[in-house]
């Protein structure tokens, strides 16, 4: 009896054991899934992005319609690597993908908000945001996102609650204090927006825009020195752009100064010819030739 009590115990156990032995050494479906992420990650980081779009690929397909959740993730990075291909459409396809496989994945809603944005498709934009801002209301981005397109529709005020929504729950957003400054800006709103380039500068100082923006802000308040000295800050970081020197030298005339004034309406046409910009080279040639006629280009600055 004692015998055959010990036998099925001893049976049970050894069972056990090989399940064990075998469990380490066969790894489970999922890892190899896992790894395949990590290998398309890894691509990405290194920069091989057809490699890594190949791999995002052949995953998505091995595990549609069984694993929902990473084919959407699939798609999303694909999406995100055709985008820095400037493949924008099929960006958008990508992502209308991974929000087929994941309805409420909010993530690909704001970036598809965002192609659409590139896309000149507004309205489409601003509805993915929306959906973006529904899922997951502290998505700072989208708020700023769709505070943007607003202000390209004309929609300033509601631009601005947007950015000021998205300032709430992420203050160091620096393109929402940005745009937010664009949005007063077209107000008319000029000190204010004035503030909201003080504090872009200050988040991301080595960006051109902001500058840009502010000099033209104290240009409509008259503070042309002031305007100036952010041209100087644009042409620093932007040395090959047309327009900050046409605009520094028309404000340089405007303060007398007509040498540096002709100076940087030459550069200007340069730069203009160079990027074949026909419309800035037309009014560089006029605003050149009116100059030129008041002698401009021999009387010293004031």
């Amino acid at each position: 009896m004692s015998k055959k009590s010990i036998k099925p115990i001893v049976e049970d156990s050894t069972e056990k054991v090989e399940e064990t032995m075998q469990a380490y050494q066969t790894p489970p479906t999922f890892s190899l899934i896992d790894k395949a992420i990590a290998d398309a990650h890894l691509l990405q980081e290194e920069g091989k992005i057809a490699a890594a779009l190949e791999k995002w690929h052949s995953l998505a397909n091995v595990v549609e319609e069984v694993d929902n959740e990473v084919a959407a993730r699939s798609w999303f990075s694909i999406g995100t690597l055709l985008l820095e291909q400037e493949k924008k459409k099929k960006a958008l396809s990508a992502y209308d993908k991974a929000i087929r496989f994941k309805p409420d994945y909010a993530e690909a809603y704001t970036r598809r908000g965002n192609v659409k944005d590139t896309l000149g498709q507004y309205a489409a934009a601003i509805a993915d945001y929306d959906e973006a801002i529904r899922l997951n209301p502290a998505d700072s981005k989208a708020y700023t996102n769709r505070g943007f397109v607003q202000t390209k529709l004309g929609k300033y005020e509601a631009a601005i609650a947007d950015h000021d929504k998205a300032l709430r729950l992420n203050p160091d957003l620096v393109e929402a204090y940005h745009n937010r400054g664009l949005a007063k800006l077209m107000l008319g709103k000029h000190e204010g927006a004035i503030e909201d380039f003080d504090q872009t500068i200050q988040l991301a100082p080595e960006s051109a825009i902001p500058y840009w923006n502010r000099a033209m802000a104290k240009c409509s308040l008259r503070r042309y020195t002031e305007a100036i000295a952010d041209y100087d800050e644009t042409i620093r970081r932007m040395p090959e752009y047309p327009e900050a020197y046409a605009e520094r030298g028309i404000l340089e005339r405007r303060l007398k100064h007509n040498k540096k004034a002709l100076t940087d309406l030459e550069t200007a046409l340069k730069l203009a010819r160079e990027v074949d910009d026909r419309k800035l080279e037309a009014k560089l040639i006029a605003e050149i030739q009116e100059l030129n006629e008041l002698g401009g280009d021999k009387r010293a600055d004031a």
